[in-house]
């Protein structure tokens, strides 16, 4: 898939950004570049944090990082890295969100069309969620693929084979999929991440179909989300139902 790359004034805002949300959840830069294998020594960490986030932001964006790949990729990745550390930051959710959506974009005006497409071929789903309600999504996926056949839709644990660049293939099945289901849990609803991924699907041209698993936390949910109509979630769910409703809703 092709890389979206940012607008230096771009990467100057999101430092400000990043420079913040890494302060209020006390976060390093130092242990930052660690997890993302680079060096301390290429960088000074000891100036303004607004200042020392741009340096590390154009590096990443520039492709320093092999495993973090380039542009909104590896700005995805050091997020998607200190996830489980990061609280919820309005500010970051938007900017990834917009990133992702600028990235969709920028890939489905490259990508070639077939002269002839058949609509069954064309219909994929890729399944978003926060990590800490992978038993309940694995059981979807279940459902799911017992519906439509494994190789129709993309949970990450199932979906990337060993030895490959996790977030090019994340990437990959988001641009690739014609529906993107999201587990809309308190924990979904707060991750930085995860908005990176519906972004990226709504460029695509995607549509999406929410799972509501909390009424309370859909209640303040971005309105780029509730948008779209989600499925209300019964306390005790029976994939296989919730797997024929969003099956049909895909293919209404």
């Amino acid at each position: 898939m092709r890389r979206f790359h940012m607008k230096s004034s771009e990467i100057v805002k999101l430092a400000d950004v990043l420079a913040d949300a890494t302060a209020r959840a006390g976060i390093e830069c130092g242990r930052v570049l660690d997890l993302l294998d680079i060096s301390l020594a290429k960088f000074q960490l000891t100036g303004r944090p607004q200042n020392v986030w741009r340096e590390i932001l154009q590096a990443l964006h520039s492709g320093i990082s092999a495993e973090a790949g380039h542009g909104d990729a590896a700005v995805a990745h050091l997020v998607r890295v200190i996830e489980d550390d990061l609280p919820a930051h309005p500010a970051l959710q938007q900017w990834l969100y917009q990133l992702g959506r600028q990235a969709g974009t920028a890939a489905a005006s490259s990508r070639p069309v077939p002269a002839d497409t058949d609509a069954n071929d064309a219909f994929d789903m890729f399944l978003s969620y926060a990590h800490v309600d992978g038993d309940a999504v694995a059981q979807l996926y279940t459902a799911l693929a017992g519906q439509l056949g494994d190789s129709r839709v993309f949970m990450d644990v199932h979906s990337i084979g060993t030895g490959s660049r996790w977030l090019d293939v994340i990437a990959n099945g988001v641009s690739q999929s014609a529906v993107l289901v999201c587990w809309a849990s308190k924990a979904f609803l707060r991750s930085n991440y995860t908005q990176w991924e519906c972004g990226l699907a709504m460029g695509c041209g995607a549509s999406l179909i929410p799972l509501i698993a909390d009424s309370k936390a859909w209640a303040s949910a971005p309105a780029w989300l509730t948008q779209w109509q989600g499925i209300m979630l019964a306390p005790a769910v029976d994939y296989d139902d919730v797997a024929g409703k969003v099956t049909a809703a895909a293919r209404s």
